[in-house]
């Protein structure tokens, strides 16, 4: 499988047509899909005959979000959910603990929400509690997905039991997804909770005690207090209220964790009346909302960063003012691009 994969690497460089390069993706994924399926096997094994080692090294929670949101923009899906990452800022920077299983946990829980939402949203709500051992690292992934029965919900740890055959052959997977996640987080000495009901989507919660090697916060922003930041965002765009909750949980934990100041307007008069009366430094929005006021954004982008925030495949009008900020929405992202701008800016002022 290394071989298949490596060889489709190479051969993707160096192809053109489109067609062929296609094909070619498809054979990696393929292969990669393959791959996770050995390792979710070799991983349920371990767990089963109790042989889990646990190892003891630093790691980053962010490097980890990182990864598995990049994971999840180069798969094939047919629908993909709302997509949203809420992540505490004043975690500790580094934990310590095992780095490795912890990225499993996350992505088993994101793949299997993402993988069983065909409507709405997914939330990652990730944060920590301090304890006087280091910390309680928090991890809660909801859905609005199919749920699960609570006849099902009693044999989720019985190994490679699935909710449905038929459904999870559709969607893929050997349904060994929570078995893992349940039997990592007991090795680590924590705990899973489930919480769903069909048809109504299934809310799943891990704590897992960790070290912390550092504590300084995992997110700050730099000159913050120059900062003023607004959100123009009509959260009525999204049929499913659940998911309107989502964006507002975490924009509110948001400016709660960077301890920043952000104003948020709902309607195209608010916000006039808002760059009336305030400078702002940074307003993000929606696609939808810029394209429906496309010459106000621009004439706007004169005086204030305007950031859109979309989708992957949405492509920028040419010679727009404007920047581009892949979803997903989330405070890492918007505090990389902050920071960025500031160190640019305190660089030109030196010269």
């Amino acid at each position: 499988i290394n071989a298949v994969t490596g060889i489709s690497s190479v051969m993707l460089k160096s192809e053109e047509d489109p067609e062929k390069k296609k094909d070619i993706f498809t054979i990696q994924m393929a292969g990669q899909r393959l791959f996770s399926q050995i390792e979710d096997i070799l991983d349920y094994t371990e767990i089963d005959n109790e042989k889990v080692i646990v190892s003891e090294e630093a790691y980053m929670i962010s490097s980890i979000v990182n990864d598995v949101i990049s994971e999840n923009h180069v798969q094939e899906r047919e629908y993909m959910p709302e997509l949203i990452f809420d992540l505490d800022a004043a975690m500790p920077a580094v934990f310590l603990g095992d780095g490795k299983k912890i990225k499993k946990i996350l992505r088993h829980l994101v793949n299997n929400a993402v993988k069983f939402t065909k409507k709405g949203g997914v939330y990652v709500r990730i944060c920590a509690l301090r304890k006087d051992y280091g910390a309680n690292l928090c991890i809660t992934v909801s859905d609005t997905g199919e749920g699960i029965s609570g006849e099902e919900l009693e044999k989720i740890t019985e190994g490679f039991y699935q909710t449905d055959g038929g459904r999870s052959r559709g969607a893929g997977g050997l349904g060994l997804g929570l078995p893992i996640v349940s039997g990592m987080v007991s090795c680590m000495e924590g705990f899973m909770q489930i919480r769903s009901e069909t048809g109504k989507g299934t809310v799943v919660s891990v704590s897992i005690p960790q070290k912390v090697a550092d504590d300084k916060p995992m997110i700050a922003l730099n000159n913050r207090e120059r900062l003023c930041l607004a959100c123009y965002l009509k959260t009525e765009k999204y049929e499913t209220p659940e998911v309107r909750d989502y964006y507002n949980e975490t924009i509110v934990h948001m400016i709660e964790s960077l301890d920043v100041s952000m104003h948020r307007v709902f309607c195209m008069d608010e916000l006039k009346s808002l760059v009336a009366v305030c400078r702002i430094t940074h307003l993000f929005i929606g696609v939808e909302e810029y394209e429906e006021n496309r010459e106000w954004f621009e004439k706007l982008a004169g005086e204030a960063r305007v950031i859109v925030v979309a989708d992957r495949n949405f492509v920028p009008m040419p010679g727009t003012r404007t920047k581009l900020l892949k979803k997903p929405f989330y405070c890492l992202t918007i505090a990389n691009m902050l920071n960025a701008e500031s160190e640019q800016d305190e660089i030109q002022f030196a010269e």
